[in-house]
């Protein structure tokens, strides 16, 4: 593991909190960085390496502060109730600790991807079915993609683009000073850099939007083939070849040299290049040897914040720069490379996507693939139940002050069920049989014997269903040692001291207690078809298709709306239900977007303790929040 103090190069000569905030739009805390889109005139639409780099202590609080400040008890995940069982940081810090996750390369071999693009702590990749997928650090929905197919994508700082299929530039994200409101028009490639944008249109003129303090949004006039958008500046490729660069200078970021150029990058307070000889040339700021390039021929080339990589004509991937992200470079054959903050990804030749560095928000990690036909969200992970039976978990691997718990590793063999825990994880077999998996804390995994139809997880408790309608709970509490009322229940729900019962007769049926600081609510009366717990509170779907909640209400948690539901599943603060027409709302506290529910048609909805998740109509899987896009799936073994 790398432990080298990261450097934060020169001082911003201006004040980031000087700049006017649209109304509406979040203001965090900037500094200079790069952001690396390497443009090619012989693919222009193709050879996009972007980066772009933040401050990292934006999440610093979110990372480390799960529980809302009045809280007096940690919070954790609740289970997922059984609508899911299947028919089928504004203060700069210096040096940012990782709070989860490896540096060395994780090299998943899920999707098939044609692009990939790296910024500051999250990444994006253009699938070879034209959509695009997200992964990391999403504090202001940066990785959270539109739907739709594209044909190019560039990722920055706190925003990213990309190019659709009908030749239109749609982006998503921060958008304090337009960089996220593209202009009309036909566009050939796109390129995001800190806080504007430039894209390459269809008649070979260049425009830019967003930010332009140093001038770097105005492009000259001109045919170009390729574009770079940077830190400050901004550089493209001209239809002769040559380089132009404008924005801003001090560092001599856009004195290009002369000579003919197949591929840029313009990255922070640098820039580089692949020259017709297939040798790199790089000009600007020489911190931590950054125009030092090496050696050797290249077919593309990446400019990051403090290091470059390019991948050689051998197909093998070079660093250079600052060591934060080069001593775990991966070997093997590629065909692009993205380089951002603190790590970095490749493309391999097949259509496999390698990601190197520091994993602070699940960067390293794309999504596992599908098909899906259940999800479960639990406290920093998810599970997915396969179309084949099987379980695949995504996120973070590990428990409290970094004990690793195996929370990820399912047990191999089939289930027709899946629930995510707080760090720890269950699933039902084919047989009724119960295995669990991941921390055994007071002996939360210790599944009893004997068939079962349904299982729930709470934080430090779980809960069976039998197949005679009785109810067996074991882990730390038993629920405040209460058993479950009178009655043959059909479906259950734990919480952290509480759980919920629905009756043969309809009817809801509670044990343990919401809260030892309030007297406990009983459930309402009346006919029920689901029930789903919560950190401190309960919500039941009626028969009617509406959702009545009970308990504490401190963020809104028993407010659901007025509508009419299918499914519904709790969190720590927050609900989820899926709409009749197949949307999802979510209420409650919103801490992170847990509850801003992307568009879109969905099957499923899970609510985890910061972050929730939804199975399309497609099978794949979206997520949002606090880890929403920590998907790692590396328990597929």
């Amino acid at each position: 593991m790398n432990n080298t103090t990261p450097h934060f190069g020169p001082t911003p000569r201006s004040n980031p909190e000087s700049r006017a905030t649209p109304p509406g739009e979040p203001n965090p805390t900037k500094t200079r960085r790069p952001v690396g889109a390497a443009a090619s005139r012989r693919t222009p639409t193709k050879r996009t390496k972007w980066f772009a780099v933040a401050g990292l202590a934006l999440l610093a609080a979110a990372c480390t502060n799960s529980a809302p400040p009045d809280a007096t008890t940690p919070a954790a995940a609740p289970p997922r109730t059984e609508t899911q069982v299947p028919p089928e940081p504004a203060v700069l810090l210096e040096v940012p600790s990782p709070p989860m996750g490896v540096d060395e390369p994780v090299e998943p071999v899920e999707y098939e991807f044609t692009a990939v693009s790296t910024g500051d702590s999250y990444t994006c990749g253009l699938r070879s079915d034209a959509t695009v997928a997200c992964w990391g650090l999403n504090q202001l929905g940066q990785a959270r993609p539109p739907e739709g197919s594209f044909v190019a994508i560039s990722v920055g700082e706190f925003h990213s683009c990309g190019v659709r299929s009908d030749a239109t530039v749609a982006c998503w994200g921060l958008n304090r000073f337009g960089q996220a409101r593209p202009p009309e028009g036909s566009f050939v490639a796109i390129s995001v850099g800190m806080d504007h944008s430039c894209g390459l249109r269809s008649d070979a003129t260049v425009a830019c939007w967003g930010w332009n303090e140093d001038g770097q949004t105005d492009a000259p006039a001109g045919e170009f083939t390729a574009i770079s958008a940077g830190g400050s500046h901004s550089c493209g490729l001209r239809s002769d070849a040559t380089v132009a660069c404008w924005g801003w200078n001090e560092d001599g970021q856009t004195d290009a040299p002369a000579g003919e150029f197949d591929s840029i990058s313009a990255g922070m307070d640098h820039s580089c290049g692949v020259r017709g000889d297939a040798t790199v040339a790089c000009w600007g700021s020489d911190d931590y040897g950054l125009t030092d390039a090496p050696a050797g021929e290249f077919v593309a080339i990446s400019v990051g914040r403090a290091h470059s990589c390019g991948v050689r004509s051998d197909a093998a991937i070079a660093c250079w720069g600052s060591l934060q992200t080069s001593p775990y470079v991966p070997s093997g054959e590629f065909v692009a490379v993205s380089a951002g903050e603190y790590h970095s990804c490749g493309l391999r030749r097949d259509a496999t996507i390698a990601c190197w560095g520091h994993n602070y928000y699940g960067e390293l990690d794309p999504p596992p693939q599908g098909p899906f036909v259940a999800i479960s969200a639990g406290a920093t992970y998810s599970c997915g139940l396969r179309r084949d039976a099987t379980i695949s978990c995504w996120g973070a691997d590990h428990a409290n002050a970094g004990v690793y718990t195996g929370n990820l590793r399912a047990p191999a063999g089939e289930f027709v069920v899946v629930f995510a825990g707080n760090f720890h994880g269950c699933g039902l077999r084919p047989d009724g049989s119960i295995a669990c998996w991941g921390y055994d804390g007071s002996g939360r995994t210790d599944a009893p014997a004997g068939k079962f139809v349904a299982v729930s997880l709470g934080v430090s408790d779980s809960c069976a269903l039998r197949r005679d309608g009785t109810v067996t709970c074991w882990g730390e509490l038993h629920l405040a040692q209460a058993g479950p009322p009178a009655g043959v229940f059909t479906a259950i729900s734990a919480g952290d001291t509480y759980a919920c019962g629905l009756r043969r007769d309809a009817t809801i049926g509670c044990w343990g207690y919401v809260s030892l600081l309030y007297d406990d609510p009983p459930p309402p009366g009346g006919a029920f078809t689901a029930v789903t717990v919560g950190g401190n509170f309960a919500c039941g779907l009626r028969t009617n298709a509406t959702v009545a909640c009970w308990g504490s209400n401190e963020h809104g948690q028993i407010e659901a709306p007025a509508a009419t539901f299918t499914a519904i599943s709790s969190g720590l603060l927050h609900s989820c239900g899926l709409r009749r027409d197949a949307t999802v709302a979510c209420w409650g506290w919103n801490e992170h977007g847990r509850t801003d529910a992307p568009v879109g048609t969905y099957i499923a909805v899970a609510a985890g303790r910061s972050h929730s998740c939804a199975l399309r109509s497609d099978h794949t899987v979206t997520c949002w929040g606090q880890v929403a896009t920590d998907l790692r799936g590396d328990n597929d073994t």
